[in-house]
C-alpha cells in the first residue's frame, strides 16, 4: 500500500463539508454525506453509506455494505453488512436492505443473520464464536464478515444490547 495518499475510487458521493485524511482507502459506490469527518489511515470498503455528522477515528476500517447512523463516533471496526450508530459506535443490526438491494439472496441474507446472532448474541468469546461460525455453511458473505473480524487490529464494535429492549428485529 503506498503511504502519503489518500486513494479514492470510483463512483463515491461525498457531501459537502466531508473530510477524507491522509492516507485512506476509500473503495467504490460510497456515500458520504454531510459533515462527515474520516481521519487518517481509515480504510473503507465498497458501498458503505455513512450519515450525516459522523466521526471515524484513525486507523478503522468499514466493512462492505455496512450503514453508520447519524452522529455515530466510530472507534473500533465496523464489519461488513451491519448498521452501526451511537457513541461510541455499536452493532445495531444487518444492513438487510442494502444486502437485497446488492442482490444477496434471502437464504444468505438468513445465513449471514444466523452468523450475525452467534457473533453478536451470543456468551461465546469473540474466538469462539467465529469458530462456531466457521462450523456452519460459508457463503461468501459470511466468509467476508469471518475475514474482516479476524484482520482487526483495532477491535470490532460492539453489540448494542439496548437494540433488542427497543424491540429491534432480526
Amino acid at each position: 500500500m503506498e503511504e502519503g495518499a489518500t486513494i479514492v475510487g470510483d463512483g463515491n458521493y461525498f457531501m459537502v463539508i466531508s473530510h477524507a485524511g491522509h492516507d485512506c482507502r476509500i473503495g467504490n459506490n460510497n456515500i458520504i454525506t454531510n459533515c462527515v469527518l474520516i481521519a487518517g489511515h481509515t480504510m473503507i470498503e465498497d458501498s458503505v453509506v455513512i450519515s450525516g455528522a459522523v466521526v471515524i477515528h484513525q486507523f478503522s476500517r468499514i466493512g462492505r455494505l455496512a450503514l453508520l447512523s447519524g452522529l455515530t463516533a466510530v472507534n473500533r471496526d465496523i464489519p461488513p453488512f451491519v448498521i452501526a450508530g451511537g457513541r461510541p459506535a455499536a452493532a445495531l443490526n444487518l444492513n438487510a436492505v442494502g444486502l437485497r438491494r446488492a442482490g444477496v439472496s434471502q437464504e444468505r441474507r438468513t445465513k449471514l443473520k444466523a452468523a450475525f446472532k452467534i457473533f453478536y448474541t451470543s456468551d461465546l468469546s469473540a474466538s469462539r464464536a467465529i469458530e462456531e461460525i466457521e462450523k456452519s455453511t460459508m457463503t461468501p458473505e459470511i466468509r467476508h464478515f469471518v475475514e474482516f473480524i479476524k484482520g482487526s487490529k483495532r477491535g470490532v464494535c460492539r453489540y448494542a444490547q439496548w437494540s433488542e429492549e427497543r424491540g429491534a428485529d432480526f
